[in-house]
């Protein structure tokens, strides 16, 4: 059944249908579910298919080679898409940025990046006189096809962040739904924040309420990669991760809730967040 196909019978189902059963209907089928809570990553990843499964980067890469052709606007999470939103704020950061360089010149490390998704959703808009150089950090059986088939010489793709700025000295650290999916993210943010990042930019990040985090294992409808899957995921809380980013030297310049709906964000205690921190010695103006 084809993506047309579907929005037909949604739009049939929501005219036929009481309104609370086409809402339960949504959630339980179309949206993006967070079940259970495990005591550690361990147990999670027992209990789930794995985000390393070979079946999304199958997924992904068919939705990225459907943008490069033309045949859909962007790629998000394996899924081709023939309508965009955009990340404004996240735009309007890395312009300033690159117009405050000797050369226009913008380096962002992208960590968790995929194949370039973010990459070729945000460029074309960006200024044509920016010399923009992007690096994907990301798991090692997607590097290999990013190098594979997907490098350009504004494109690059590494499995760890030191390689990654030896060869391209970044000014910005992009994390675009990626801290939750990270056994520790924790840890992992305090290394990465460890580097001469200027500015750091959360996108698509699920934080809870709380000084609590919640570890689930969030269920995936067939929708995003041709068939239904789990894995574990990290909902973190908001205020454990600013205190992270201040004990680093970062300030919280900026914070909106993101440009995608993802999940079950009606619920007041999470929701997708967007998040612009900048170095508290960078002098550079708000963004």
């Amino acid at each position: 059944m084809n993506r047309s196909t579907n929005r037909l019978l949604a739009r049939i189902s929501k005219q036929c249908l009481p309104p609370l059963l086409v809402h339960w209907l949504t959630k339980r089928f179309q949206q993006v579910r967070y079940v259970g809570n495990y005591a550690n990553w361990q147990q999670a990843q027992a209990a789930s298919d794995g985000y390393d499964s070979d079946l999304i980067l199958d997924r992904v890469c068919q939705a990225t080679d459907k943008v490069i052709a033309g045949e859909a606007i962007c790629e998000r999470d394996g899924v081709a898409l023939d309508q965009a939103n955009y990340p404004w704020p996240v735009i309007y950061a890395l312009q300033r940025t690159a117009i405050e360089q000797p050369g226009n010149s913008l380096h962002v490390t992208d960590f968790g990046g995929s194949l370039g998704s973010t990459w070729r959703h945000i460029a074309p808009l960006l200024n044509d006189q920016i010399n923009l150089q992007w690096s994907v950090i990301e798991q090692p059986h997607f590097v290999a096809m990013g190098q594979q088939r997907y490098s350009t010489d504004k494109l690059h793709f590494f499995t760890d962040a030191q390689t990654c700025h030896a060869q391209h000295p970044p000014q910005v650290l992009l994390l675009s739904g990626v801290l939750p999916y990270l056994p520790q993210p924790y840890e992992m943010l305090k290394q990465l924040l460890a580097m001469p990042y200027s500015m750091v930019i959360i996108d698509r990040m699920m934080c809870q309420k709380g000084i609590e985090d919640r570890l689930a294992l969030q269920h995936v409808p067939k929708a995003f990669y041709g068939r239904k899957v789990n894995y574990p995921v990290w909902l973190l809380s908001f205020e454990k991760l600013i205190k992270v980013f201040e004990q680093a030297g970062y300030t919280l310049r900026f914070q909106k809730n993101a440009y995608i709906d993802s999940s079950e964000t009606a619920h007041d205690r999470y929701n997708d967040q967007m998040m612009i921190f900048k170095k508290q010695s960078d002098t550079t103006p708000h963004a």
